[in-house]
């Protein structure tokens, strides 16, 4: 059995305790010893079964008290000393967890200068990179929850899909939305669904959308709605999707009916990811051979995006069973059983049909 007392910055513990149980604590000195308090209210003492258990004050070169370290110490290795106001403190990993959220709860609200840093050896060659990645991670999550307003469940989320450590284009990102008028809360739902959006380039490649859907005759508000509920089209290309969606839709809609009144009737611009040449000119066609008019297949493009995002040849079988159910290609309700047998699975639909027939009804 070996036990060791650590004194780093005027604050030392002793501990013998079993690797696996044995955590360090590596931090503002302040801090450590909050949490050294903290320890001592929450456990009994030092346990008495133990193997070599060594905990060594990290010489991690962050100046200033920037970053926190939590996790296991390593097999073998001399203690050393801690840097600056440093301070270390051994204590079981049960009470780190403890510590890790009081000091993550206390800076929420509040720009978060205290980083967060998890290593199972803190001597091993990866230990630098690991504690870069989670400083950056750590400042992600931060500027989400203090600046887009998320919470810190869905900053955590979004900071896994996004990393930046400067706040320049995600705030010009942040003040295009704000110059048309996009509500706090749909900037959040936006960010919230996409927070790669905060990487894009807002002259080049977000603002020419909102742009020319303003020149199509849409509404600020009508843009915002859309835009908030399917944001994914922020990042579709202009010149190859978008462009050409709204020209196949114009072909396809009586004289009388403009396209921007559609789509509000449709209520989605989800359509204008969709690859004109390979997800709905295929799928035009085929309807088109059916004697499916084009007023009805505009409309299963604008309420049915799913189903045209679909395998061609999966689109076809399906068209084809929706026939074999007796409805009739040039009424109305046509595209909207295409829609509906598209969505759902053979299998599951096979269940839902048993039930219908279960209670009386009758297809076709």
């Amino acid at each position: 059995m070996w036990e060791r007392t650590l004194t780093v910055n005027g604050f030392s513990n002793a501990f013998a305790m079993t690797g696996w149980r044995l955590g360090y604590l590596a931090g503002p000195t302040h801090f450590v010893q909050a949490c050294g308090k903290i320890q001592s209210q929450a456990t009994l003492g030092a346990s008495s079964i133990s193997q070599k258990a060594r905990v060594a004050a990290l010489g991690l070169g962050y100046a200033g008290g920037e970053t926190v370290g939590f996790g296991r110490p390593p097999l073998s290795g001399n203690p050393g000393s801690a840097p600056g106001s440093f301070a270390l403190h051994s204590m079981p990993m049960s009470c780190l967890v403890v510590c890790r959220k009081l000091l993550f709860q206390a800076n929420r609200g509040r720009n978060l200068n205290t980083r967060f840093v998890y290593i199972q050896n803190p001597f091993s060659k990866p230990f630098s990179k690991c504690i870069e990645n989670d400083c950056s991670s750590s400042f992600t999550v931060s500027y989400l929850e203090n600046s887009c307003g998320l919470s810190t469940e869905a900053a955590i989320k979004a900071a896994k899909k996004v990393h930046f450590e400067s706040t320049s284009n995600p705030d010009s990102v942040l003040k295009l939305f704000q110059k048309y008028e996009f509500t706090n809360a749909q900037i959040t739902t936006i960010i919230s669904r996409y927070p790669v959006v905060l990487l894009s380039n807002p002259d080049q490649t977000l603002e020419p959308k909102i742009q020319y859907l303003k020149q199509l005759g849409f509404s600020d508000t009508d843009i915002c709605q859309f835009l908030t509920k399917c944001c994914k089209v922020l990042h579709t290309s202009l010149e190859y999707t978008i462009i050409p969606c709204f020209q196949l839709l114009k072909t396809l809609l009586p004289r009388e009916e403009n396209v921007v009144s559609a789509i509000i009737k449709g209520g989605s611009v989800a359509f204008l990811r969709l690859d004109p040449q390979k997800h709905l000119e295929p799928k035009v066609q085929i309807l088109r051979d059916l004697g499916v008019p084009d007023s009805s297949i505009a409309k299963l493009i604008l309420i049915g995006h799913r189903a045209c995002w679909q395998e061609n040849d999966n689109f076809s079988d399906a068209v084809k069973e929706v026939l074999e159910m007796g409805f009739d290609p040039s009424g109305k309700m046509f595209v909207y059983a295409v829609r509906e047998v598209s969505g759902v699975c053979k299998a599951k639909r096979e269940v839902k049909m048993g039930v219908f027939r279960s209670l009386g009804h009758t297809l076709g």
